[in-house]
Formats: structure tokens, sequence, C-alpha cells
């Protein structure tokens, strides 16, 4: 939103989610990252629980589940812990706000249309996709309104990208609504 020459307005980003209503997560891809987004959740305001785990593997879901119950304090029934190709499919049909998607990007296309066709809100940790035809499916199940996406955004605390809001701000650009570390 350019509003005045010379004058950029970024949105101001919260430092944590706002207090509100329970939300609830499922974690689908229970590998490092997914933990890592798990955590992250957990740690980004009140109100906030992650309440089931899917996964292909049995290793890395126990390890998450470990993990979860060692640093947050967070127990994942047995009844919330999905292992399969299809554990995707029940991670969203647990009760979910939420759905976390932290798997390798070749699945995710049938993993947000399944979201956005049950009306979830999603997390999506980056690469989106590897191919224009993922691409294409994550954008038609987009535009059909069915859901509400956030990519992860680790970048901007990216030195580089500091230092292009720098030189915008040496060029007259307001960025200080910009939450740079």
């Amino acid at each position: 939103d350019k509003s005045k020459k010379g004058e950029l307005k970024l949105p101001k980003l919260l430092d944590q989610a706002p207090d509100g209503k329970v939300l609830k997560a499922g974690l689908i891809g229970c590998g490092g990252r997914g933990t890592g987004a798990a955590m992250d959740f957990l740690d980004a305001g009140p109100n906030l629980q992650v309440v089931a785990l899917g996964d292909v593997f049995q290793d890395k879901l126990d390890s998450c589940r470990e993990i979860l119950k060692k640093e947050r304090n967070v127990e994942i029934p047995d009844e919330n812990c999905f292992i399969g190709f299809d554990s995707y499919e029940k991670v969203i049909d647990s009760g979910v706000d939420v759905v976390l998607l932290c798997t390798p990007p070749h699945v995710r296309p049938a993993h947000v249309e399944a979201a956005v066709n049950a009306q979830k809100h999603i997390f999506m940790e980056k690469p989106i996709s590897h191919n224009l035809d993922g691409i294409e499916r994550l954008q038609a199940a987009l535009e059909s309104g069915g859901g509400r996406l956030l990519v992860g955004y680790q970048f901007r605390y990216h030195p580089t990208l500091q230092q292009a809001a720098e030189v915008l701000q040496t060029l007259g650009y307001d960025v200080s609504g910009s939450d740079r570390a």
C-alpha cells in the first residue's frame, strides 16, 4: 500500500496472537521442521493447542510427540495420532481449526485441497510446490474460498531482507510498520 509518494506503509505485525477462543491445530508432517512449526504455533500466543499429529512414518510421529511432551508439556492422545498416506485426512477430520502442513511439497496440493474443502485455516511451510501443476492446484483450491492460508516466512529475519529495508529507508520510504529484528 503506497499512500503518498515516498511513503511505503507496511502492516503492523503482532508479536503474538491476540487472546481469544482456543484454536486447535493438527500437524501433518512430523519431521524436524514440522515439530518446530508445532512448537512455534504453541509459542505464538495464548489459547493455542496442538491436538493431532499425522505422518507417514511412525518414528517421525513418535519423535515429535516426545519432543512436544518434553519441551512444551503437550500430550497428544493415541487416538489423535495417525500414521499412513491418509493420515492428513484423519488429522483434518479430528476437530482441528488449523492444519500445519509440513510435509514434502510434492504432496501439498492434495493436503491443501482437503483442508480448504474442510474450511480449515492453513499454515504451510515452504517451498509450497516443486512445479507449476502444484502451484496451479494450490491456487485453484484457495480461490474456491474455503480456507485461509499463511506460508512460512522466517526469511523476513534474513540479513539480506533487513538490508533491503534499510535501503528503502535511505531512499525515503517509511518502513516503520515492519517488525525487523
